[in-house]
């Protein structure tokens, strides 16, 4: 379409044979930059019923309940600043959590077959990674939860960045 001038007005519309097809074209070409200042927007005719038909009273939504996210760098508290260390054992079907005090390690959480790898620490200990066969998980806090899982299946080395907002996995195929 074009203005007065014949000015394009910046927008067509396309019609496709079947649906497969349309969303294809939103998935291919939806935000794809066609040079420094334009991105191209690509949207179905029926996103925009959806934002057309809305309602005439706004409702506004409910605020969810706040809920205190665990303390991932609690180990941090230690009043003597000790250290914590991972040790495999029994062929990796059991892992601790340690302690570096002094005198003798203190344990702090134990778990088996909590990796079918390795474990790795995080460059500021906030998280412990396990691999597995399927990808990777991350735990921390106190209670050393599951905060995340990655999929990449065999996976065999990860490392973090070292503001821990990163994290590279790899297999490396002959």
């Amino acid at each position: 379409p074009t203005d007065d001038n014949g000015v394009t007005k910046g927008y067509v519309f396309l019609e496709y044979r079947n649906e497969k097809e349309a969303r294809s074209a939103v998935e291919t070409a939806n935000g794809y930059r066609l040079d420094k200042s334009h991105i191209f927007s690509v949207n179905l005719l029926t996103d925009f019923q959806k934002y057309t038909e809305l309602p005439e009273e706004f409702t506004p939504p409910q605020p969810e309940e706040y809920t205190a996210e665990e303390n991932l760098r609690a180990w941090l508290q230690n009043n003597d600043a000790h250290d914590q260390y991972a040790v495999l054992y029994k062929g990796g079907e059991g892992c601790s959590v340690f302690t570096n005090t002094p005198n003798e390690p203190v344990p702090v959480h134990e778990k088996e077959y909590w990796t079918e790898k390795y474990v790795k620490w995080s460059p500021q200990g906030t998280y412990i990674a396990s691999l597995h066969a399927q990808g990777v998980i991350l735990w921390g806090g106190e209670n050393f939860s599951r905060k995340r899982r990655l999929y990449h299946p065999n996976v065999s080395m990860i490392d973090f960045s070292p503001c821990e907002r990163y994290m590279v996995t790899c297999f490396p195929v002959p």
